[in-house]
């Protein structure tokens, strides 16, 4: 369900460490943007009636589980730039925000 390479690991492990007080749930979600949907990653409290979860090396991974049935399995790495969380599947989401190519500023439904 959930792969998490070790240097991603080791960086939500310490994450952990200077936060204690942050849930021990590492949650995958989807956020609109320009570019179109965004896997992105944050602590949260589980939900066992609602997500597809795993535990790994002592930190739990959730995600809605209906969005686990439409994305298939979760692979989160750390690059330089951050987290790089892929999917099995795409992630189908509804219409973009095609005005942002222009420069202009987001609005309605390219913002999440």
């Amino acid at each position: 369900m959930f792969t998490v390479s070790p240097r991603a690991m080791q960086e939500l492990k310490a994450f952990c460490e200077k936060n204690p007080q942050a849930p021990r749930c590492v949650r995958v979600f989807f956020r609109s943007s320009c570019q179109g949907p965004r896997a992105m990653l944050g602590f949260d409290s589980p939900r066992p009636e609602a997500d597809a979860s795993e535990e790994l090396d002592g930190l739990a991974f959730c995600m809605d589980m209906g969005l686990w049935q439409a994305v298939g399995d979760i692979d989160i790495d750390l690059v330089e730039q951050g987290f790089a969380i892929r999917t099995e599947r795409p992630f189908q989401a509804g219409k973009g925000c095609a005005s942002c190519a222009s420069g202009s500023s987001c609005q309605g439904s390219c913002q999440g």
